[in-house]
């Protein structure tokens, strides 16, 4: 009896749990159906957007509504707060695969909740640029992944010792017009001077160099080539600084001058080519996405102009966030026999599309700035506040590329 007494006890507390947690579940999947309100996307088809930040990786779903507008799903967003990248300006790439693959979970389960799976029609990515990790013959990973933030006094001095290179050759500002990118610790041609001057063996255990959204599909799917490397989108490419942006291809004298083996850079493709068929381990993870297409990254640069509709030289967006940049879409032919101005960047972003922009490094005080500069109040609609201050720094980035060019 002193034993059948705890052990009713333990047992009628584990059902209590056991019921709480399944009510739980059931009221969970009513607040997801109820923000939803999955009835009016039922036979629409709907994508799946992934974005890998430096601070936070999230996902959502969209759908298609009319001929081409594609609306957010409420209810959708999945959102995870990581701590991507560390004092090197480095970051963790099975981790990173770890947080979107908990995040790509969290996104079947609402979609399976508001009964929204029958009609997905693909995944792609935005990530963070640049960014660059290099695998191994078997898809693995040996190396951190590089990053736009590195913090290595060393790349800083590398950078430096690629300046004065191509200074004395009277080349940097050929090389800048070429790639659309200035020589600077926050692209890759330094981090990759440095890796082969300081850590030969890494840069040796390394196949193919690759970007997250390379490395993640590859990963997932059955779409790698024989090596195991999947292509790298012509912006995660741009972002590097050693593409030459007008011919598509990687900058052959920037490789020379780094020590580069070019058969260790990925192959370039336009981020519309899709890769589809998940291996047998993830296809049992995520069975509803067994054959939808995986697309590769867009820089997230480029989704800003893309995602607030400014795909034209008639709209520039401004964005102001951990940094603050002024962006304009052209056609490749706009900058075919045009130099980039000095002060400014070109990346390619697709196949017949160039973004012609500049940047400042410190955006997140320009909210700060302007209210204690102006005197303005936090009274009042939200709204207006904001679009008075874009439209003021639209001014002044304006005045500033003009004077620049």
């Amino acid at each position: 009896m002193k034993l059948i007494l705890p052990l009713l006890a333990a047992s009628s507390a584990g059902c209590a749990w056991l019921y709480r947690s399944h009510q739980q579940r059931l009221q969970h999947a009513e607040y997801l159906r109820g923000l939803s309100q999955p009835q009016q996307y039922r036979g629409l088809p709907i994508v799946i957007v992934v974005d890998v930040g430096s601070s936070s990786i999230r996902a959502s779903c969209f759908a298609l509504v009319s001929e081409a507008q594609w609306a957010l799903i409420d209810g959708s967003l999945q959102q995870q707060h990581v701590s991507s990248i560390d004092v090197y300006g480095e970051a963790d790439g099975a981790k990173i695969a770890a947080s979107v693959e908990v995040i790509l979970d969290q996104t079947m389960e609402f979609l399976r909740v508001t009964d929204l799976t029958q009609k997905i029609v693909g995944v792609g990515f935005s990530t963070f640029a640049m960014n660059v990790l290099g695998i191994n013959a078997n898809g693995s990973v040996v190396t951190p992944v590089y990053t736009y933030a590195g913090r290595r006094k060393a790349t800083a001095e590398w950078a430096k010792e690629i300046q004065d290179r191509l200074s004395a050759r009277g080349e940097l500002d050929e090389a800048h017009n070429r790639t659309g990118t200035v020589i600077h610790p926050a692209y890759a041609p330094a981090t990759f001077l440095r890796l082969h001057k300081e850590e030969p063996e890494l840069v040796e255990r390394v196949t193919k160099w690759q970007s997250i959204s390379g490395y993640l599909i590859g990963k997932w799917t059955t779409a790698g080539q024989q090596d195991g490397c999947l292509p790298i989108s012509f912006s995660e490419a741009s972002w590097m600084g050693l593409l030459d942006f007008r011919r598509s291809q990687w900058d052959s004298k920037l490789l020379e001058l780094i020590g580069m083996d070019s058969n260790k850079m990925p192959p370039v493709a336009d981020s519309s080519v899709p890769f589809s068929g998940l291996n047998a381990k993830f296809a049992r993870r995520w069975p509803e996405l067994e054959i939808v297409p995986f697309f590769l990254g867009v820089s997230d640069g480029a989704a800003a102009n893309i995602g607030s509709k400014c795909l034209d030289a008639s709209r520039i967006a401004v964005t102001i966030g951990t940094s603050a940049a002024l962006r304009v879409v052209l056609s490749e032919d706009a900058m075919k026999n045009a130099k980039v101005p000095k002060g400014l960047w070109c990346y390619r972003i697709g196949r017949d599309h160039v973004l012609l922009g500049g940047a400042l490094s410190d955006g997140g005080s320009v909210f700060k700035f302007f209210r204690e500069s102006l005197r303005l109040s936090d009274e009042g609609e939200p709204c207006s506040y904001v679009c008075n201050c874009v439209e003021i720094v639209v001014k002044l980035f304006t005045i500033c590329s003009l004077v620049q060019i």
